[in-house]
C-alpha cells in the first residue's frame, strides 16, 4: 500500500511542474517583475512552454520531391566514370613511358652501332634513322 502511494506522488509531480502559471507586472519604478502569482492587479498572465519539451530534427531522407535512390545510383555511376577515367589515364601514362624507354633505348643502340660504309646516301638513310628516333623521343617523352 505505501508503495502505491509513492508511486501515485511521483506521477503527479511532474503534471504540477508543467502545469505552472507565470505573471509579469510593472510596478512603480518601472520595475518588470515574473511571479507564479498575481502579485498586482494588472499582471499579465504569460504561456510558458515546459522547459523539456522536444521538437524532433526531420533527417534529409525525408524531404520530399526527392528521389535519394536515383540520386545514390547517379552517384554510384559519377565514381565508377571517374574511377574509370583515372584509369585510362594511368595506362596510357604507362604506355607512353614504356614507348618513351623503348625509344631512348633504341637511340642509344643505334649509336652504338658502327657503319663502315662512306658513302652520302648511307650517310642520308642513317642521319633520317637518327632523326625519327629522337622525334620519337620526342612525341612520347616530353
Amino acid at each position: 500500500m505505501r508503495c502505491r502511494f509513492h508511486w501515485a506522488i511521483l506521477l503527479l509531480i511532474p503534471v504540477g511542474v508543467t502545469g505552472a502559471e507565470v505573471y509579469r507586472w510593472t510596478d512603480e519604478q518601472g520595475q518588470i517583475h515574473f511571479s507564479d502569482k498575481p502579485v498586482a492587479e494588472g499582471a499579465e498572465r504569460l504561456r510558458v512552454k515546459p522547459a523539456d519539451t522536444y521538437s524532433p530534427v526531420v533527417p534529409p531522407a525525408l524531404y520530399p520531391g526527392r528521389n535519394y535512390r536515383q540520386e545514390a545510383l547517379d552517384s554510384r555511376a559519377e565514381r565508377r566514370e571517374q574511377r574509370l577515367r583515372r584509369e585510362r589515364q594511368q595506362a596510357q601514362e604507362e604506355k607512353r613511358q614504356r614507348l618513351c624507354q623503348k625509344a631512348r633505348e633504341d637511340l642509344q643502340r643505334f649509336n652504338r652501332q658502327t657503319y663502315t660504309s662512306a658513302g652520302l646516301s648511307a650517310l642520308q638513310k642513317r642521319r633520317e634513322r637518327r632523326d625519327k628516333l629522337k622525334s620519337k623521343i620526342r612525341d612520347n617523352c616530353y
